[in-house]
């Protein structure tokens, strides 16, 4: 009913039938609690019920096969593979440093300001077990230059999409100095799969 068209009578007639709904409505949830507390469950809580287990089949399988388990001999160390390493420094300690460039997604923050952010990548160690995954790469300047990450000194292999392509590229960390893997290395490595 139009605003203008509303009358005193019309107006009250309009409220009166709101308050009997809600009444009606309360009345309805009252009964059903009274049902359910005495274990009797009412036609509308079984078909939820029904279609809450149907959704677990169905969407349980396809969540699991949506996550990408990467088998670890595609991503252990291999000596005929090139290695990135840092110069050789007399430093001690028990820390290394990594800092992976790894492609770059364009994204708008803002109105009209766009970055190039950085993609995660995973670190695997030598034996090609997942040591950290989709580590965060996206530090200065919005998430367009990559983090270092400390580790403990050894051999890792990173693996990160770049393009399309899930690349690998083995590293080797020293202490106390920062291991850099520059952006065209990634971009030239090997496949973690092959076609």
């Amino acid at each position: 009913m139009p605003v203008s068209n509303i009358t005193r009578a019309s107006w009250r007639t309009y409220r009166t039938q709101i308050a009997g709904e809600v009444r009606q409505n309360h009345d309805d949830v009252q009964a059903e609690s009274g049902l359910a507390s005495r274990g009797i469950r009412g036609p509308e809580s079984m078909t939820t019920k029904i279609q809450s287990a149907l959704f677990l089949v169905l969407a349980g399988p396809l969540m699991m096969s949506c996550s990408t388990h990467v088998p670890p001999a595609v991503v252990a160390w291999n000596e005929r593979v090139p290695i990135v390493a840092s110069p050789s420094a007399n430093v001690s300690g028990d820390m290394g440093y990594l800092r992976v460039e790894t492609d770059t997604d364009l994204r708008i923050i803002g109105r009209d300001t766009y970055y190039n952010v950085r993609r995660p990548y995973d670190i695997y160690t030598a034996d090609g077990t997942l040591l950290r995954g989709d580590v965060d790469n996206q530090g200065a300047r919005s998430g367009e230059e990559p983090l270092v990450v400390p580790l403990p000194p050894g051999r890792y292999v990173i693996a990160s999409v770049y393009g399309t392509t899930y690349r690998k590229v083995q590293v080797e960390v020293r202490p106390g100095v920062t291991t850099d893997v520059p952006q065209n290395v990634l971009h030239e490595a090997p496949r973690v799969f092959s076609r």
